[in-house]
C-alpha cells in the first residue's frame, strides 16, 4: 500500500480499537508562516511549529495523521463540514463552538497594527483608528475581529484583502492613503516574518489590537467527545513535560500561558 508522504506516527491502534482498525486522521491548514508553511521542493511537505506540535500529539496517542495545505476559506469549510478531522492553527471564538472542539492553546501571538515608519500613530484603543482605512486579510478570524472592533468603537473602516502580503505591500506603497490615514492589521508573527523574508521596507508595528492564542480545532462532525478528550489530554501532557515549549523555542515563539 502506498504511503501518504505527509504521514507520521505508528499504525498501531486507533485509540483503543484492535489492530487493523486504524484510520488516518486528516488535518487542513492554510499556509501561515511562520506557524505553518508549505516546504519547497517536490515533496511540498507542510512544516512549522504547529505541524510539529500536531505530530507530537498524534505520536502520543499512536494515531496516523496527515496535513494538507489549502486556502483558508476552503480549509475552514472542509473542517466545518466534517470532511476532515481538524484544522490548525486555530483560535477560540464563541461562534465556532457549535462546529469545533478546541484543544488547549499552544502558542501566543497578537493581532498587531502595522503602519508606515513616518506615521505618528501609537495604537492603544479603538478610537485611535478613527478615520483610518484598516486593511486586513479576510474573510478570516482576524478580519472578523477588526470589523467587530470598528463597529463598536471607531469610525475607521475595514478594507478586506486577499492576502497578508497584499496588505503589507499596499500599505508600504501608500495605496490606502497618507501616513496617518491607513494601517494594516496582521498577526504579529506573520507580519514580521513577511517583512523580513520579502524585504518589505518602511513599515513598523504600532501596538497590539488583541492578544491571541492558537491551538488545534477538531471537527465535532468527525471526532467523538472521547477522542477529543484523549487527544487534548495528550497535548496537556506534552505541555506539562515541556515538550511543546521545546518545539516553540526552536522557532522563537511564545508558548500560550
Amino acid at each position: 500500500m502506498k504511503r501518504h508522504p505527509f504521514l507520521w506516527g505508528c499504525v498501531l491502534v486507533f485509540w483503543g480499537l484492535p489492530q487493523g482498525h486504524a484510520t488516518e486522521w486528516k488535518f487542513v491548514a492554510e499556509p501561515l508562516a511562520p506557524f505553518i508553511q508549505q516546504a519547497a521542493g517536490a515533496s511540498g511537505q507542510p512544516t512549522g511549529p504547529m505541524v510539529e506540535v500536531l505530530q507530537a500529539v498524534c505520536g502520543r496517542v499512536q494515531q496516523v495523521c496527515s496535513v494538507e495545505i489549502f486556502p483558508w476559506r476552503r480549509a475552514y469549510k472542509m473542517a466545518e463540514r466534517g470532511e476532515v478531522e481538524g484544522i490548525l492553527p486555530f483560535f477560540h471564538a464563541v461562534e465556532r463552538e457549535r462546529d469545533f472542539y478546541f484543544s488547549d492553546m499552544v502558542v501566543e501571538s497578537a493581532f498587531t497594527v502595522f503602519v508606515v515608519d513616518v506615521s505618528s500613530l501609537k495604537y492603544t484603543q479603538p478610537r485611535d483608528l478613527d478615520g483610518h482605512t484598516v486593511a486586513v486579510y479576510g474573510p478570516s478570524g482576524i478580519s472578523m475581529t477588526v470589523e467587530a472592533l470598528l463597529k463598536s468603537g471607531s469610525t475607521g473602516h475595514a478594507e478586506i484583502e486577499l492576502s497578508n502580503m497584499i496588505v503589507l505591500k499596499k500599505l508600504a506603497g501608500g495605496r490606502y492613503g497618507g501616513a496617518d490615514a491607513a494601517v494594516g492589521v496582521l498577526n504579529r508573527d506573520v507580519g514580521l516574518f513577511l517583512l523580513k523574508t520579502e524585504g518589505i521596507q518602511g513599515l513598523r508595528t504600532a501596538g497590539d489590537l488583541k492578544k491571541v492564542r492558537y491551538g488545534i480545532g477538531l471537527s465535532r462532525r468527525k471526532v467523538s467527545d472521547l477522542q477529543y478528550r484523549q487527544f487534548n489530554d495528550a497535548l496537556k501532557a506534552l505541555i506539562q513535560e515541556g515538550k511543546i515549549k521545546q518545539i516553540l523555542d526552536r522557532y522563537a515563539m511564545k508558548p500560550a500561558a
